[in-house]
């Protein structure tokens, strides 16, 4: 057993960094991508392992039994065996079924055992940060009559929250490629706005070109670029902070606001946004 778990132990460690060697480097869809296949290989090794060391204490469990029929039987097994042919022959069928089946039961108690502590685990350690930050944000939103509507975590996320919200609230249907290319015509119309918040090392036309690719992340300058573009204040509710409402300066109508909800900890890959719509919605 110590030295299965030392070849173990060592192929967890070479999985970590080729794991580290796949996402150096890569950033958006590609680094998102390359996250879910390390997570599946992380995961097929854990059950590789879990498997061999299963397999590696049945095959220890079995030696044992080997070892202990080969102990020479005391006289009173020897007479009884001499005075029932018959029971001679079935005796040790019988207790070949009885250690199988004890074996089956300490396995199923051992798992049962495991099973508790985790339960016993995750009751002392409470709620997860993202069920916190998803109760949090639903309470929040109920009181104004929003629920959440889930957005697929594909780096369009906050594009197609803005879609959702357009049309949920009787707009037109928008295509992703639409938002991205009218944010960027609002950031070239106002370039004042938008030069002195841009990354370090970015120039305007230089992030404008990200911004039209499909897969990458939007956030606040986008934000602020398509509530200029659509004419529309759009509300961003947090947890534990006050609502950012983009265009607010510019006058919009609140009452025509578009609302999204900005999530750190609904998804391992980082920031998320979803739309939050009308209560009373179908969507």
């Amino acid at each position: 057993m110590a030295t299965l778990k030392q070849r173990q132990k060592a192929e967890l460690k070479a999985l970590n960094l080729e794991c580290d060697a796949r996402i150096q480097g890569k950033k958006g869809p590609e680094r998102a991508a390359e996250l879910k296949v390390i997570e599946s290989l992380k995961k097929e090794m854990q059950q590789k392992h879990e498997r061999e060391i299963s397999e590696e204490q049945q095959r220890q469990e079995l030696a044992a039994e080997a070892a202990a029929e080969e102990q020479p039987e005391d006289d009173s097994t020897t007479n009884n065996a001499n005075s029932n042919e018959n029971g001679a022959k079935e005796e040790p069928q019988e207790r070949k079924l009885s250690r199988a089946r004890q074996r089956t039961m300490k396995k199923e108690a051992k798992e049962a055992e495991e099973k508790k502590k985790r339960q016993e685990a995750a009751a002392l350690k409470g709620p997860s940060k993202r069920e916190m930050e998803m109760a949090s944000l639903t309470s929040e939103l109920s009181k104004m009559r929003l629920k959440i509507k889930d957005i697929t975590p594909d780096g369009n996320c906050m594009y197609t929250a803005v879609a959702h919200q357009v049309q949920v609230r009787g707009g037109p249907t928008m295509e992703i490629g639409d938002l991205r290319y009218q944010a960027v015509m609002s950031m070239k119309d106002h370039p004042a706005m938008f030069s002195p918040f841009l990354p370090e090392g970015e120039t305007l036309d230089s992030y404008c070109k990200k911004v039209c690719n499909n897969g990458e992340w939007g956030g606040e300058l986008e934000l602020r670029a398509l509530s200029l573009a659509l004419k529309r204040q759009i509300w961003v509710h947090r947890l534990h902070s006050p609502i950012i409402k983009w265009g607010e300066d510019e006058g919009f109508d609140p009452d025509d606001a578009l609302h999204l909800t900005y999530h750190q900890h609904q998804y391992a890959l980082g920031a998320h946004y979803n739309s939050a719509s009308p209560i009373d919605s179908l969507d």
